[in-house]
């Protein structure tokens, strides 16, 4: 026998929430049938055939659209966009009748629609409301849209009633983005490596990097970036095909010369922007580009130029370029170190007075170099003294030869 008063009635709400995702459609797939020239039925009069009209024969794609009968996939840099519907299914007529939906992303919490400073103060027998809300996706992982309703049942005991509703969905990343930085002097090379993890085709608008604002950029992504063609190495290729990688090349400079100083620097952000197979616009954009900063030498050395051809045991002759990194002038003189010789040995005097070098000034130095084994070979063992100071500086590897 059961105690009726120990039964709980569950409380029923005169409001009913309902909400559905906003998305396009999308294209008919069905596997298709491969068929020889003269096995395929055709009619006898065929359909005539505009320029404009796409040719899907064979590609298992048809040009009907199928609306979306799940959730699906959603990917960051897409827009969420939902559809809220709020009905009265009572004869009654309610009043003060408020919605909040907010947007819960780990510990934030978006507002998408909140009317609680305009309730609707009569909300009559099946009258429903409708509400689209939208918000751009930035982060993956969980995604939860809260819903909750207040109302007050008339009556001579005014009820203030409210009931809450979540709805979750996870959101992917479509595109990998990861970053290599490598410092040539004053320069920072930063290649970005971009990656479809979508499972559907993607539509590339563009692959920008934005520098910060002390540093000027230069775009080695067109065939020509002389020309400004903005014709991409990549052709008209956009379409973004799934598991496809890409790699993008820019070079950044200072605009102030000497002005790396700081162990760290960031030089700017990454940012993707796409359209899906049905035209939804996606855009992504990475954190902040940091590059770890290789102190300058208060010398350096660079060779502008290798000969075409070394032969074995033939001296050959390697210029240089030696510049004072320092505010001040120096003094300096080369000291080839033949021990820390390997492969490529100096042929000759091993010590040069290179005379005064002005602050932020260079030289030219012609080395006289000998090679003793075939194969590619450092040319290192040099070592630069401030007559001035007697302070030594030694530079391990200035660049690598090819001995025949």
């Amino acid at each position: 026998m059961t105690d009726k008063s120990k039964m709980v009635i569950p409380d029923v709400h005169s409001l009913t929430l309902k909400v559905l995702r906003l998305c396009r459609p999308s294209l008919v797939s069905s596997p298709s049938l491969m068929l020889e020239e003269e096995e395929q039925v055709r009619p006898s009069t065929p359909a005539p055939r505009t320029s404009d009209m796409m040719d899907f024969e064979g590609s298992g794609t048809s040009s009907m659209l199928v609306l979306p009968s799940s959730f699906g996939k959603i990917y960051v840099g897409e827009t969420f966009s939902a559809y809220i519907n709020l009905l009265n299914h009572t004869g009654l007529n309610l009043r003060q009748v408020i919605l909040k939906a907010e947007l819960q992303v780990g510990a934030s919490k978006i507002m998408l629609v909140d009317n609680s400073t305009s309730p609707y103060d009569s909300f009559g027998p099946n009258k429903n409301q409708d509400f689209v809300v939208s918000h751009r996706l930035s982060e993956a992982g969980n995604h939860i849209l809260a819903c909750t309703v207040y109302y007050v049942n008339p009556g001579q005991l005014e009820q203030h009633k409210s009931f809450r509703k979540f709805f979750k969905f996870n959101a992917f990343h479509p595109i990998s983005i990861s970053t290599k930085v490598m410092q040539v002097q004053s320069s920072f090379f930063v290649e970005s490596e971009i990656q479809n993890t979508s499972s559907s085709c993607l539509f590339l608008e563009s692959v920008l990097f934005g520098p910060a604002d002390d540093l000027t950029i230069k775009d080695l992504n067109q065939s020509d970036p002389n020309n400004h063609s903005n014709q991409s190495t990549f052709g008209d290729k956009k379409y973004f095909k799934p598991s496809e990688v890409r790699h993008y090349l820019h070079i950044l400079d200072s605009v102030h010369a000497d002005s790396v100083s700081q162990s760290q620097r960031s030089l700017g952000r990454v940012e993707v922007s796409w359209r899906s197979n049905m035209g939804e616009p996606g855009r992504v954009q990475t954190q902040q580009v940091v590059a770890q900063v290789v102190p300058s030498r208060d010398i350096e050395v660079y060779v502008p130029s290798l000969p075409p051809h070394l032969e074995l045991e033939v001296p050959f002759r390697l210029s240089c370029n030696v510049r004072n990194r320092t505010s001040s002038a120096m003094n300096l003189r080369l000291v080839l170190l033949k021990a820390k010789m390997s492969g490529v040995l100096v042929n000759g005097v091993s010590t040069q007075d290179l005379g005064q070098i002005p602050a932020h000034g260079s030289i030219e130095v012609l080395l006289t170099l000998l090679p003793l084994a075939p194969g590619v070979h450092p040319v290192t063992g040099l070592k630069f003294v401030n007559m001035q100071t007697n302070m030594e500086i030694e530079v391990d590897k200035i660049c690598d030869v090819l001995v025949e």
